[in-house]
């Protein structure tokens, strides 16, 4: 067999350098990796690959049997530098990951004592006639526990780690309900026009995710006019009667609403326009930009059966948009509005946090049903075996005290009671329950905070679905 000229070949007499630096590479890669688990340092990481890579070129080097040491040397400062931009890449994604599970353990306990709050305010109001003035202060104590769960939400776009829950939806609300917060995104120097020209259309998407579409086009845009001007963010109604050339295709014709962000700022190179969906691509100075912003958004778009259309300048501004398929007024998919009504079954419920165990027990009471509360698992299996002890539906936290979670506590009971119903609470979001391993796919999940007409639809639900 002939041998690859294209391979380098190790002369004999460069055996030991070649040893020695593979050795060095080694054991400085080692020392790093372990100063790290030690210490949780990411420039250890930094500095491992630092020295990894310069090893690896070393012995590359030296094992070379080139007639060109400057070619040599360009096309492995070139491999150095890649495998640096990787390392860049696979930190900035860890500190993202980290800050979404930041994010997602504080919005946990933040839920908690939004349902205890929004759970008295309205008890309070129950109780006191229509005119009285302390049932108003109530009312405005409720209004201001759900900004307040709306705050929490928003503030998860930016992790990624808020619910997704597809709703008919009015584009041109949820855009008119970001207004405050944008305005405290781009600041002082960067104006802010909306435009809504619609006929009240819908579109069948997640709010959340909207948003997080709106937000990542808005701070572009904001990035691209560090000096400052007019960003517009519209909605606006368009029927196509042919296909419109898109970034990976083409929107089919028919009859959209389109969210979009228009600036006046750099624009992008036409070379560029083809990359910017792409992972870690990002034209913006190191530091400003982590490459994932668009990246998320195309697949939010896709996922949504809509489709992302750029139109871009140099030096003239960018506007994006997404067409959103419009949907009609009679979808089947609209979320129909039913009476909230109560029952006289038995409930299991398992909720470690007092204010809520209290407050779920008393709406629950109010409504006729009769409730066996625990706050943790152990008690409430302990409380199974006594005699007379029955119950048609297990509502538990899915995150509880001790040993046992939950869904481990609603599998114990699973083969003593299998005609039981389950539903689960949690403050924590779809993203973090399932890091956790927590929840099965088709699991019932009422989502903290919640509010009194939503425990008690979700409670019905529960007891009249069908059998698991």
């Amino acid at each position: 067999m002939t041998p690859d000229k294209r391979q380098p070949r190790l002369r004999p007499e460069r055996a030991p350098l070649y040893q020695y630096a593979l050795i060095c590479a080694a054991v400085t890669a080692v020392a790093a990796a372990a100063h790290y688990h030690t210490h949780g340092s990411h420039a250890a990481l930094s500095v491992a690959a630092l020295f990894t890579a310069a090893g690896v070129l070393f012995v590359r080097l030296v094992a070379l049997n080139e007639t060109s040491a400057a070619a040599a040397w360009e096309r492995e400062t070139e491999y150095v530098a890649r495998e640096l931009s990787l390392t860049s890449q696979l930190q900035q994604s860890q500190k993202l990951e980290a800050m979404g599970r930041l994010a997602g353990g504080v919005a946990h306990d933040f839920n908690n004592i939004l349902t205890a709050i929004l759970g008295f305010a309205q008890l309070g109001q129950a109780d006191l006639s229509a005119g009285s003035g302390l049932r108003a202060d109530l009312a405005e104590i409720e209004r201001g526990a759900r900004r307040a769960a709306e705050l929490t939400r928003q503030l998860l776009i930016f992790s990624r780690k808020q619910a997704v829950s597809p709703a008919l939806l009015e584009p041109a609300q949820v855009v008119a309900n970001l207004q405050r917060m944008l305005g405290r995104i781009v600041g002082e120097d960067l104006r802010l026009d909306f435009v809504a020209q619609t006929e009240g259309g819908r579109i069948l998407a997640d709010a959340g995710q909207l948003e997080q579409v709106i937000l990542n086009f808005v701070v572009n845009s904001r990035d691209a006019m560090p000096g400052g001007g007019t960003v517009e963010i519209a909605v606006r109604e368009r029927a196509l009667a042919a296909p419109l050339p898109c970034l990976d295709g083409a929107v089919p014709a028919g009859r959209y609403l389109v969210t979009s962000v228009s600036d006046k700022g750099k624009g992008i190179a036409p070379e560029d326009l083809p990359r910017i969906c792409e992972p870690f691509f990002t034209t913006k100075a190191s530091g400003v930009g982590t490459g994932l912003g668009l990246s998320t958004v195309y697949g939010i778009v896709k996922q949504a059966g809509a489709f992302l259309h750029v139109e871009s300048a140099r030096g003239v501004g960018t506007t994006m948009s997404v067409y959103w398929p419009r949907q009609e007024a009679a979808d089947a998919t609209e979320r129909a509005v039913v009476q909230v009504k109560g029952g006289t079954e038995q409930i299991l419920l398992v909720e470690d946090e007092e204010a809520v165990r209290d407050i779920a027990m008393r709406v629950l009471a109010k409504a006729g049903y009769r409730v066996t509360a625990f706050p943790n698992a152990a008690e409430a299996l302990a409380w199974t075996f006594q005699p007379g002890a029955a119950f048609e539906l297990l509502l538990t936290d899915v995150v509880l005290p001790g040993d046992m979670s939950g869904p481990a506590l609603a599998g114990a009971l699973r083969p003593s009671r299998p005609h039981a119903k389950v539903l689960y609470t949690s403050g924590h979001f779809d993203s973090n329950l399932t890091d956790l391993g927590a929840l099965a796919p088709g699991a019932r999940l009422l989502q903290k905070p919640y509010a009194r007409e939503s425990l008690l639809e979700a409670v019905r639900a529960a007891l009249d679905a069908g059998p698991a």
